[in-house]
């Protein structure tokens, strides 16, 4: 099985998510997905302000979804 990414921000505050982004690396295992989600995810928190992130409860969403074939 392969396994496609896919990773928003969402705000608790407004009960909404960013667009959803997809990850540009098509994965072998759900391990390798799921390790990739939490090091991404890590990094764009890491990026945000601590008052915008504070203010608008933020936090990160993502999905590891089996890759359909033809």
């Amino acid at each position: 099985m392969k396994f496609i990414l896919t990773i928003s921000i969402c705000s608790m505050v407004y009960q909404d998510c960013s667009p959803v982004v997809q990850h540009p690396v098509i994965f072998d295992s759900w391990e390798s997905c799921v390790k990739t989600a939490i090091f991404e995810v890590t990094n764009i928190i890491n990026m945000l302000d601590k008052e915008t992130m504070n203010n608008n409860q933020l936090g990160p969403a993502f999905k590891c979804m089996v890759l359909e074939t033809i």
